[in-house]
Parts: structure tokens; sequence; C-alpha cells
């Protein structure tokens, strides 16, 4: 395992003393460097699977699987897999599926997707399928398996249009059921000519997911029905805004999405028909990439971009009311993070150095020391590997 990287800062503190400590957050203890924070902190990680994706000009792309043993990193196996932009694991099937970012498959404007089976004993990726999207259906960036384990929805960002794949009992996907092509465009003329569908998830129980449009700034509200999925309501944001992801809390009714030509966060209430609510707002100072809610508390960690040396995780906290307050600022020696896992107590962070991790203290959720665990160069991805 690599030697532990420390920023050499200390956390910036960005809320009012009184509501740190309602949260049980010490002043005191914030203002230590984060080295001396994390060494009292006393944190345990939990034991994991992740899968990485990484690709640059030297390399297509390849999967990289990797374990969290007792604390320490390993990598177990790797394959290959063409621009492995987003990754998203089956709810109960030790099974991974991959947005191949590409706007040709066979001679044709498709994109594709391809399904791993995780072979957890011998460390092994198997490909079951690499299946194409619908005609001009390219440039997949995100995907998502709905909660029953039956369906794979993906958003074609170059297409525009969402593809909703039936998983047979294996969970190897089908050709797509329902192609749902997007109109609209947003007041950015370079970037916005176009609807560009860039983020999806489902609720964690009920059979709804929301679809973030980049090229026409809304939230997107698909529901299942007996003859498929549709874009049952629309929540219009901030014209400009760029809508690039979004994330839920663990209970499904608040959502936290982030703007990237115009940096914001921005926060919504999700009604009991499936609808939005907008709720709040906060401007950022630097362009976000990522974004996540911890599994517990009403924190969401969001990824920004620093300079060429180091970029940011700002931690928010959510109010029920959907206000945002930001907390605290912790250093990451890496140019952009990509992607964030949280688990109760640390992040994996996939940068363009590798697999990276911050410690959380177990009881306030605050970040700490900062480790690069794996070096792979240009990790675009991950997801935690479900199922048995």
């Amino acid at each position: 395992m690599e030697p532990r990287e420390h920023s050499g800062m200390c956390l910036t503190i960005c809320s009012r003393r009184g509501f740190l400590a309602r949260l049980g957050w010490a002043s005191g203890a914030l203002l230590l460097p984060d080295t001396a924070f994390a060494d009292s902190a006393g944190v345990t990680t939990e034991d994991c699977l992740f899968c990485l994706g990484s690709f640059n000009s030297a390399d297509t792309g390849t999967l990289h699987l990797v374990a969290q043993r007792m604390g320490r990193w390993e990598r177990l196996g790797s394959a290959a897999a063409e621009r492995p932009m987003a990754l998203a694991a089956h709810p109960f099937r030790p099974v991974i599926y991959v947005a191949n970012g590409v706007t040709m498959y066979r001679h044709e404007p498709r994109g594709t997707v391809e399904a791993f089976h995780v072979d957890r004993k011998n460390g092994r990726l198997e490909l079951l399928a690499r299946r194409p999207l619908s005609l001009s259906a390219t440039e997949p960036r995100s995907l998502a398996v709905s909660p029953d384990g039956q369906n794979l929805l993906v958003a074609a960002f170059g297409g525009g249009a969402y593809n909703v794949l039936p998983l047979d009992a294996s969970g190897a996907p089908c050709a797509p059921s329902t192609i749902l092509k997007q109109v609209g465009r947003g007041s950015h003329t370079a970037e916005q000519a176009v609807a560009h569908p860039a983020a999806v998830l489902f609720h964690p129980r009920e059979g709804w997911a929301m679809g973030a449009d980049f090229g026409a700034d809304r939230l997107d509200f698909l529901s299942s029905q007996k003859a498929g999925f549709s874009v049952k309501h629309r929540s219009h944001c901030e014209p400009g805004s760029g809508l690039s992801t979004v994330t839920l809390d663990r209970e499904g009714r608040l959502a936290v999405a982030i703007q990237q030509l115009r940096p914001a966060l921005m926060s919504f209430r999700t009604m009991s028909c499936g609808t939005f609510a907008a709720l709040g707002s906060a401007p950022l100072d630097s362009v976000p990439t990522a974004i996540e809610f911890h599994p517990e508390q009403s924190v969401v960690y969001c990824a920004t971009r620093g300079n060429s040396r180091h970029s940011l995780i700002e931690v928010w906290r959510v109010e029920s009311t959907g206000g945002l307050e930001k907390l605290a600022v912790i250093p990451i020696p890496a140019a952009e993070i990509r992607a964030i896992y949280c688990g109760r107590n640390s992040l994996v962070l996939a940068s363009e150095r590798g697999l990276m991790t911050v410690a959380l203290h177990a009881a306030t959720a605050a970040p700490q020391r900062v480790e690069l665990a794996i070096p792979i160069p240009e990790v675009s991805s991950l997801v935690a590997v479900s199922g048995n």
C-alpha cells in the first residue's frame, strides 16, 4: 500500500461555531492539522470490494477489481472495457455495469453498455454481455439499476436520450425496451445547443427514477407503468446552469444536484407522487465534479476543482428545510475527483492519480486524513460491488 499523503493544510471552517457545536464538530479539533485530528479520532474502516474504471491515451479502457480488507487495499483482477465513463452495481447479484462512452459501435452511431460477473472467490471479472444502445444514443455518461434488479437505465449524453434495458435472470442486459429521446436546450450556446442527459439514479425503494439534463437545465422524473418508462414530470432550473449529476439521501426524500456552468448546489424535496420541489441553492467558488450523500447523516460531500495540483472536498449540511450550509473544506492532492463513494467512516474517491480515501470521524462524519490507496492512472469511475 502506498504511504499516506497529507495535505499539510488545516481544514477550512466555513460555518458558524454554534452550528458546528450542535453537530458535535468541536471547533478546536477542526482547527488542528488534519494529521493530528485524524490520529485522535480512532476511525475504523469497513471491508469493501470495489470496481474502478480507467482510460487514457495509452489505454482504451480497463476495469480494476480492488478490495479493502482489515484496512489494507489490494488489487485483485482486471478486465478490458472500452471508455468506462460510469459504473453501476446490481442490487443483489455480483454483476456490475459499464457505460462505454463511445460514439460508434460496429459502424453505427451508438453507445454501448457492458455487464461483468464478479467472481469474488478468485478476484476475476468475467464479461457477460456487451449491448448497444438505441441508434444515435451515444456517449453514455451514467447508468443505474432499478431496486428490483429488472431494468438498467442509461443516460446517453451525446444522443440526448434515456434508454431502458431489461435485465435477464443472470443480470445481463437485453435490447432497449424504452427509448426516451429528449428535446430542449439551454442558454449557453456552445454547451447547451441540445438536450444532454448526464446522470440518472433510482429512488432507493420506489420504482421511479431521476435524470439530470445538462443541456436543458432540468431534472426529469421517470416513472414505470405497464407500458414502460416515461417522463412524467420535469423541474426546470436556472437557465445556463448545466446540471451534471444528482444524489439522494438515504430515505430518498432530499436530493442535491450540482451545476457545472454556473457552479452551485441545488436542493430539492421529492414528493409522494415522485415530483420535485426546489428548496434552495448555494453558490460554489469553482466547478463541481462529483457529489454524494453520507449514508446516515444529512451531509453531502462535493468535489470541486482547485488548481493543477489540488482539488477540494466541500462538506455541506442539508437541513430538513432544504437549506445548505458549508461546514468544512479539505484539500485533496489530485487535480480532479471524478466520482465519490461514501461509507459510514470513509470516502472513496476516483481521481486521475488513482483510488484515494478520506477518513471520516465516526460520530460527526467530519473529513480527516487523505490517503492515496492504489495508484492507477486516470480513474474515471467507481462502484461498490453488491451481491453474493
